[in-house]
């Protein structure tokens, strides 16, 4: 069944596959967009709360904090504690706070389309790790796992830096170090800054940046996932 979020999805994608065969004509929008309609955290049974119930304390708010990952979309969530308030951040600077809705669930606050969205988190067990599920108006539930999340240091970030080609479109994407951030720089477009989401891994409006390694393990490309964009490959080229 396709929900608005997985709407929202395809013409992310369609955008990017503009960006991509269309000599990038349009900035395209997708994670901001996606994680914006899609995002909405709820607490776990065992921190249930309903709207007149006390707040999440600190260690239970910091509990749920960390990356959470969706397997099929290759899309990310990060949630956090900020201003002492559990938060979803859907873009660069765009943090939203979570609000409790009914006894284990949140809503997204302060938007259009927040009480749309319902989140919970489901605790680990011996076989899978602490999850959320999200759903938008009722419909199926979206399964993002937590993952490690991945903080580079300026070494660290130093190997991904360089150009990359792809055999199905022309333009050069430039890797570049900007104030202690990743950025992609392209032809007669901004620059934008790279969010490291798990090793490897970085977010962005263009969508999921997933860097590539060779058997000395070294940098050796990357592969962009975004909406119905799957598996597009770029190779790292050496001057």
């Amino acid at each position: 069944m396709i929900t608005v979020s997985k709407l929202m999805v395809c013409v992310a994608g369609l955008l990017v596959c503009s960006l991509l065969f269309a000599q990038q004509d349009a900035q395209p929008q997708h994670m901001a967009t996606v994680a914006a309609e899609k995002a909405e955290p709820t607490a776990p049974k065992e921190t249930a709360m309903s709207s007149g119930a006390a707040p999440l304390s600190a260690e239970q708010m910091a509990a749920l904090a960390g990356i959470y990952w969706n397997r099929e979309d290759d899309d990310f969530h990060k949630i956090l504690v900020k201003d002492g308030k559990l938060q979803i951040n859907v873009g660069d600077a765009e943090f939203h706070t979570l609000k409790p809705a009914g006894e284990t669930g949140f809503h997204v606050a302060d938007v259009p389309w927040g009480d749309q969205v319902e989140i919970r988190f489901l605790p680990a067990s011996s076989e899978k790790p602490q999850r959320l599920e999200q759903s938008f108006g009722g419909e199926k539930p979206d399964i993002f796992e937590s993952a490690t999340a991945f903080t580079p240091s300026d070494t660290e970030l130093r190997e991904y830096a360089g150009a990359y080609v792809s055999q199905e479109i022309d333009p050069v994407y430039r890797m570049v170090l900007q104030d202690g951030n990743l950025s992609l720089t392209r032809l007669k477009k901004k620059a934008e800054a790279l969010r490291p989401a798990v090793r490897d891994v970085f977010t962005g409006d263009i969508g999921t940046v997933r860097f590539t390694r060779d058997s000395k393990q070294r940098i050796s490309g990357f592969v962009l996932n975004a909406g119905r964009i799957r598996n597009f490959r770029f190779e790292k080229r050496v001057d």
